[in-house]
């Protein structure tokens, strides 16, 4: 456990800086008194009854094996809360999966979609600030497209070789893709094998045939341990969230989809169309969707039709929302060389022309 989870656990998070300027950790929390949180800024007698109550509580706990694994268990719960929606659910099944072959396939699930939430977390920071080179784009292109766990493992090394991380909105992403990330997809070993390489355990999953259970036993209890240690070291994401728009409102899609009040600079984000946007310390990365709903409506004023059109969301046609995310073909300079409006209405000159009376 670590004190950003900790206060997370007590709905305390506002207090995760002042308990990091302070130097104050696991070790040090036991310590400290009434006055000593009035002196660093907890000034609600409210809070701070709540984290003397929870230090008394930690006192107590047990020294033993299966109070640790519950620990375990809570600090992954804990972190549930603090990923997007996409990369909590696999992680989730993992901690109450009982089966360790399923188990093992849980972890790769979870890891894999937290490398591509990190990729594009990390390109979209770089496009935001300006600092999105040639070079960087370069080591993309050929693999953004690519499915595989190894690709975009490749495409976050390449982050990495960023020199330039000033008045970036997540620096941590690089750290922790340098440091734990890599450790775990590597290992130290080469070449890697599926007790040593996490790549090469997703690879034996995937393409080396079935596991007995004895086998998927000895691989959970071998990576077990570092998968878990790995996450852990995400404590930093406490303060990032998903946001989005729906109906004019701004929401919370970290976990459980919440609605969330407006903060500093919401001005500069759209409200009339929903939109994904990362959120920290009233900072924002904003992602861009092409709707395909607006397309409707400049086929409208194209064709000069007079009548009304209504959405019947009893009988949708198709998905239920039609979205485009093109945020990884903005990162990569991709432009299209006709514009939708000028290409709507030459589709529908085409039309009257060709297959009108």
């Amino acid at each position: 456990m670590n004190i950003e989870l900790w206060l997370n656990d007590l709905d305390l998070s506002e207090y995760i800086n002042v308990f990091k300027e302070e130097s104050i950790d696991m070790a040090v929390l036991p310590e400290l008194s009434s006055d000593d949180l009035k002196e660093i800024g907890v000034t609600k007698l409210g809070h701070r009854k709540i984290i003397l109550k929870a230090i008394s509580e930690l006192k107590k706990e047990p020294n033993n094996k299966d109070f640790n694994d519950t620990l375990e268990k809570d600090e992954l719960t804990i972190l549930c809360k603090l990923l997007p929606k996409v990369i909590s659910s696999p992680l989730t099944e993992y901690i109450s999966e009982t089966n360790p072959g399923m188990k093992l396939w849980f972890a790769c699930d979870t890891t894999e979609l937290l490398i591509r939430f990190l990729v594009i977390l990390g390109l979209s920071d770089l496009k935001d600030k300006n600092k999105l080179d040639n070079q960087i784009l370069k080591q993309f292109w050929g693999k953004i497209e690519m499915p595989t766990l190894g690709a975009w493992m490749v495409m976050a090394k390449s982050l990495t070789d960023h020199k330039n991380k000033s008045e970036l909105l997540i620096p941590e992403i690089y750290e922790f893709i340098r440091g734990p990330l890599t450790d775990l997809i590597y290992g130290s070993e080469k070449p890697g094998t599926p007790e040593t390489s996490f790549l090469s355990l997703r690879n034996r999953l995937a393409h080396g045939g079935g596991l007995n259970n004895k086998e998927a036993n000895r691989l959970i209890n071998n990576w077990k341990q570092k998968f878990e240690n790995c996450l852990n070291e995400l404590s930093w994401i406490s303060d990032v969230r998903l946001c989005g728009v729906k109906s004019g409102e701004f929401i919370n899609l970290n976990n459980e989809e919440t609605t969330v009040g407006k903060f500093e600079n919401s001005k500069n984000i759209d409200l009339s169309s929903d939109s994904v946007f990362v959120l920290r310390n009233n900072n924002f990365i904003n992602f861009k969707y092409n709707d395909s709903n607006r397309q409707i409506f400049k086929a409208k004023k194209i064709t000069n039709y007079k009548g009304k059109i209504v959405f019947n969301r009893k009988y949708p046609d198709g998905v239920r929302k039609r979205k485009l995310d093109t945020s990884i073909l903005d990162i990569l300079g991709w432009k299209s060389k006709i514009r939708i409006q000028n290409g709507l209405t030459k589709y529908y000159e085409y039309f009257i022309k060709n297959y009108t009376k």
